[in-house]
């Protein structure tokens, strides 16, 4: 069964240059809405950020060049433990690489119509990137089986060796320098992840995983989560429904709303709900579930959402993010020398287990198998 999932992916090889170029029979009909909206480019500096000061407890910020003696490895495999969800400051990316990709997008919004945008829709595997209309994806399966379509607008992104599908070569350099400078801090915090996980776990190989430290594993979306009303038809409960990412390990990139609504917010293993402000030229980092499946579930993936305002703030409530996600290697088999203490272990990859997977199997499962589930269900209805 594996086998035949795997064939569902379309990928065209062009054998001089070794990229993925795009197949358009292979392009997702996708059934949003029209969304005929004008969104003005961002300024860093007029943005209504957060002061560091006003992250919670459970979201630390963490600077990762600070991170090298076995104290400060041990406090930070404490810190990520958390929730599941980590802020990382003084990464070394400039901050107009952000807001560059942020306003490429909103241009492109701005200055075509729905009919042009279809010319972009992403293919059903994301391979070659592509825009996603407003409510045009819903996470089904992978949402704690509450299907409700986002309310957002979309455009995935695979970095510089890939022919993405892009409206112009201005779109294409900010997406590429954001994906390329992405990588460097997800490496970064990957590479710390398994020095960490070493001193918990002294048997443990970080070779192991050496494979997942790949570039073309990465893929991001550009979000714009609108200043949008429900329709008269649907029950909306959130703009993002509860999720576990089913990635590694996710990065994301957050301005905030304009009225300092904070809409994104991640659950605790105790059920508290902790909305996550947006701190200035920062990452939040989201433990996945595949990262917890080959831990066995010794690090939490992080729940979380985005939350729809009450009507009283919803002027002035729309927010962007850029959500990058670290794909684990092809071959997906739990360390063998990872072995947590039964109290050391939450319930950290759902999808996982619903699909016939358990963290104790040493033949483990594959990518594919894992991303043609997920993606079964992912596009709207």
């Amino acid at each position: 069964i594996i086998d035949q999932l795997a064939k569902m992916t379309v990928q065209v090889i062009n054998n001089e240059t070794n990229v993925l170029t795009p197949n358009e029979d292979d392009v997702q009909i996708n059934k949003g809405k029209t969304l005929e909206t004008r969104f003005p480019p961002l300024k860093a500096d007029d943005l209504k950020w957060f002061p560091h000061d006003s992250l919670p407890a459970e979201i630390p910020a963490i600077d990762i060049s600070k991170v090298n003696t076995k104290e400060e490895l041990e406090q930070f495999l404490v810190d990520i433990r958390k929730s599941g969800l980590f802020y990382i400051v003084n990464h070394g990316v400039p901050e107009e690489v952000s807001i560059n990709v942020y306003n490429a997008f909103r241009e492109f919004l701005s200055t075509t119509t729905e009919e042009e945008r279809m010319k972009y829709y992403t293919d059903t595997h994301f391979q070659n990137g592509g825009y996603v209309p407003f409510q045009g994806s819903s996470i089904r399966g992978g949402n704690l089986g509450k299907p409700q379509k986002d309310h957002v607008i979309k455009y995935f992104w695979r970095g510089p060796q890939v022919v993405n599908r892009t409206p112009s070569e201005s779109f294409t350099k900010a997406h590429d320098d954001h994906h390329t400078e992405t990588f460097n801090v997800a490496e970064k915090v990957i590479r710390t992840i398994f020095k960490a996980l070493k001193l918990r776990f002294p048997d443990f190989d970080p070779m192991e995983f050496e494979n997942t430290i790949n570039s073309k594993k990465m893929f991001f979306t550009n979000r714009i989560y609108p200043q949008a009303e429900k329709s008269d038809e649907e029950e909306l409960t959130h703009r993002l429904v509860p999720h576990l990412d089913t990635s590694f390990i996710t990065l994301a990139n957050q301005v905030p709303a304009d009225n300092r609504f904070q809409g994104l917010f991640v659950e605790t293993g105790d059920g508290k709900k902790v909305p996550v402000p947006g701190i200035r030229n920062s990452y939040l980092v989201f433990i996945g579930q595949s990262l917890s499946f080959l831990t066995k579930n010794y690090l939490p993936s992080a729940l979380h959402g985005v939350d729809k305002p009450p009507k009283e703030i919803f002027e002035g409530s729309e927010r962007s993010s850029l959500i990058t996600f670290y794909e684990p290697a092809e071959i997906i088999i739990p360390s063998k020398n990872i072995n947590p203490n039964p109290d050391e272990v939450t319930v950290s990859c759902p999808f996982y287990d619903s699909i016939g997977l358990n963290v104790n199997d040493p033949e483990g499962t594959t990518w594919d198998f894992v991303k043609n589930k997920f993606i079964k269900g992912y596009y709207a209805d």
